[in-house]
């Protein structure tokens, strides 16, 4: 029989999920820009808001295609064998990402506003 104590770590963790899953839902922020980066340097940046295609090309030689439609950007075809960037949900929220690690392709949504900092250092 279980006491009344036995609840309190399960209960803790209910609680905790919904403080998170409310908390991620209220301060989530739909984006307008979409930046491409290859090894680290930004290749291009697009409007979320237009619908368009493009081939990025990768390091070492991998070709992925990017999709952006109804405000979501998807990568649809991968050049890498594991394809680990094509099984990806679409993403349309501000910080969301994909990434094609063998092509070292980042793709992130952002607000579309200027960062203050034009670099950071340690």
């Amino acid at each position: 029989m279980m006491k009344k104590t036995d609840w309190i770590i399960p209960g803790a963790a209910v609680a905790a999920a919904l403080v998170w899953f409310v908390a991620h839902n209220v301060t989530a922020k739909e984006g307008k820009k979409v930046i491409v980066s290859v090894g680290g340097i930004e290749a291009g940046t697009f409007d979320l808001d237009k619908d368009d295609e493009f081939e990025i090309e990768g390091d070492n030689g991998i070709i992925d295609k990017l999709v952006i439609k109804d405000g979501k950007a998807n990568m649809v075809e991968a050049g890498c064998p594991d394809k680990v960037c094509v099984n990806m949900p679409e993403i349309s929220e501000v910080g969301d990402t994909i990434v094609c690690l063998p092509g070292k392709i980042v793709v992130e949504i952002t607000d579309g506003k200027e960062s203050e900092y034009d670099s950071v250092a340690n």
